[in-house]
């Protein structure tokens, strides 16, 4: 991004490329749009077998609450329920638990029981 940046100061030195600054701003919306979200999860126990499962943009602001959520719900499920309420895509979405990366294009099958097991399993080491 900071390339771009630096295209939008040396085009303000012509002022008849206006048109074409309006094109790479255009862009660099797309761009700013295309990047990833990174979201923060927090999970509550419920019961023993249901979660509710909280996510915060890296501003602190809550964008989503899932109550009640089922143990055996996979990660892509829980992707498209946070796309729902806070508009975000799955493809978009980089999702953070205990501060450790959850990879969500190889996980997307696997239930948040074994995700959230795991999380706590290498957090612990």
């Amino acid at each position: 991004m900071q390339s771009l940046q630096n295209a939008f100061e040396l085009i303000e030195l012509y002022e008849d490329q206006r048109k074409f600054k309006d094109a790479v701003e255009s862009i660099a919306g797309i761009l700013r749009c295309a990047q990833p979200k990174i979201l923060n999860l927090s999970t509550e126990d419920a019961c023993s077998n249901s979660l509710t499962v909280r996510v915060h943009s890296l501003d602190g602001e809550c964008v989503a609450t899932i109550i009640d959520l089922s143990c055996t719900t996979t990660l892509g499920e829980l992707q498209k329920e946070i796309g729902l309420q806070a508009s975000i895509p799955p493809g978009r979405q980089c999702l953070l638990l205990d501060d450790q990366n959850i990879e969500t294009r190889s996980a997307r099958s696997t239930s948040l029981r074994e995700i959230f097991v795991l999380s706590t399993e290498e957090t612990q080491k």
